[in-house]
């Protein structure tokens, strides 16, 4: 298994080399997972999602890999297509725009029976081939959440080199436990104070950080930032971007070249979050923009955008 996914990632490389240019870190864009089964909330398929993102960046970290997460990866799974019957996908624009990307990895999340199968792909963007796969099945939703990190290893054929803490997985098993009622998981007057610190899981951000002044700061790839404000209001957290569109704040999901046209179009970003029981995660939704893109150019935006988003607060 390691000597075919070792050709599959030199073809890999091989696809993606020009006479005028010459790239020897490989690249992969994570586009999440879907789902077609209705009994698997879109909460569920984005803390799965965070999950798996973890796993890929330290997959990265240890193989010298880049990371990129498209803003428009709905968009791209639909044109993905996946089948885990056929093995094949198809192709269209927005896969055409991962210009950065040599590899893209996407997934599928689906029940048969009451069980959870997870099917993760590593597809070439360059040819739309399937360079390889991995599928696995879970008894519960809980044991997919658990599992999750070790299919993404599985996916590249490499072990898991660091477990996760203990505390972090008994945290969102308990997150989704159905015997838990809304004042049991979530804060319902949260303080500031509880609010302090550095917390990561959202697209196209490192890690956001934030102060006891109610001010914050996102830290995006490529040592960009961007300032952020929130409040509590209730039993809501409302974090929200503090300062006008700029490029910087789309290079982590988009090039420059779709970043500047972005600018122009997208509204400010919002969060509203409920903070977790044990003060670890903040669950609720992101307001945003959704944009489509044709040959190179943004010829649509969706300002009323809305999706689930989850934080998870770092050490």
């Amino acid at each position: 298994m390691k000597t075919s996914i070792a050709i599959a990632l030199l073809l890999l490389l091989s696809l993606s080399v020009s006479a005028q240019q010459q790239r020897t870190q490989l690249v992969f864009a994570f586009v999440g997972i879907s789902s077609l089964d209705e009994e698997i909330s879109q909460a569920e398929i984005r803390v799965l999602e965070n999950r798996l993102t973890t796993a890929l960046v330290g997959i990265a970290e240890s193989q010298g890999y880049s990371i990129i997460i498209p803003r428009n990866r709905d968009l791209i799974r639909n044109e993905l297509e996946l089948s885990h019957n056929a093995g094949q996908i198809g192709r269209g624009p927005e896969l055409a725009e991962l210009v950065a990307a040599h590899g893209v990895v996407a997934g599928e999340i689906h029940r048969v029976s009451g069980q959870y199968f997870l099917d993760l792909q590593v597809i070439a963007t360059a040819s739309g081939d399937t360079l390889f796969a991995y599928s696995s099945d879970y008894e519960t939703y809980l044991e997919a959440l658990d599992g999750g990190r070790d299919a993404m290893y599985a996916l590249f054929d490499l072990e898991v080199r660091e477990a996760y803490e203990g505390a972090l997985a008994e945290r969102e098993s308990r997150a989704f436990s159905p015997n838990r009622t809304e004042t049991d998981r979530f804060y319902q007057e949260p303080s500031t104070e509880l609010l302090i610190g550095r917390w990561s899981g959202d697209v196209g951000i490192d890690h956001i950080e934030l102060f006891p002044d109610g001010r914050g700061l996102a830290r995006i790839p490529g040592g960009h930032t961007m300032r952020l404000r929130f409040e509590t209001q209730a039993d809501q957290i409302v974090v929200v971007q503090d300062e006008p569109n700029a490029p910087k704040l789309y290079l982590g999901s988009f090039p420059y070249s779709l970043a500047v046209q972005i600018v122009e179009l997208a509204r400010p970003m919002r969060w509203i979050f409920r903070l977790s029981r044990d003060g670890t995660q903040l669950i609720g939704s992101k307001e945003t923009t959704s944009v489509r893109v044709e040959q190179g150019r943004v010829v649509a935006a969706d300002n009323s955008f809305s999706r689930a988003a989850a934080w998870e607060r770092l050490p």
